[in-house]
């Protein structure tokens, strides 16, 4: 019908920043991160994640010059440590049950914790932005 409109539902919005969903059996759970405790994005490039700063400590957004130097870098670094890492962003991309298998073995073969706080890093950014210029299968 013309001029007649229909309320949208936001619940929904709140899942749309520093949110996660984390994989478990038979149903996944959502984390919602407070977004006064992170300031970042998670930047994927060429199979390697980093978090990047997009706000000040007062959470107002960076100039954008300062932004575009950071993206620059992160393209740099993803360039020269390719050889080097392994490519782990294809993890996500499996079956609900597998990812949560694979997640948990990450979480308890690493004794001193720092795939949890890189795990957390990861999760709680504001959104994840993608630089790959080209598709890899």
């Amino acid at each position: 019908m013309a001029g007649t409109t229909t309320p949208l539902c936001s619940v929904g919005f709140k899942y749309l920043f520093h949110s996660c969903r984390i994989p478990r059996p038979e149903q996944d759970i959502h984390h919602l991160y407070d977004p006064s405790r992170y300031r970042h994005t998670i930047v994927a490039c060429r199979g390697q994640f980093y978090a990047v700063d997009i706000v000040d400590e007062q959470h107002d957004p960076l100039p954008l010059p300062l932004l575009e130097a950071r993206l620059t870098r992160v393209r740099e670094l993803a360039s020269e440590q390719q050889q080097y890492w392994p490519h782990m962003g294809w993890a996500t991309s499996l079956h609900r049950d597998d990812w949560t298998k694979l997640r948990t073995k990450l979480l308890q073969s690493n004794k001193n914790s720092t795939m949890a706080v890189a795990l957390e890093l990861l999760e709680s950014g504001a959104f994840l932005l993608a630089l790959d210029d080209e598709v890899r299968m």
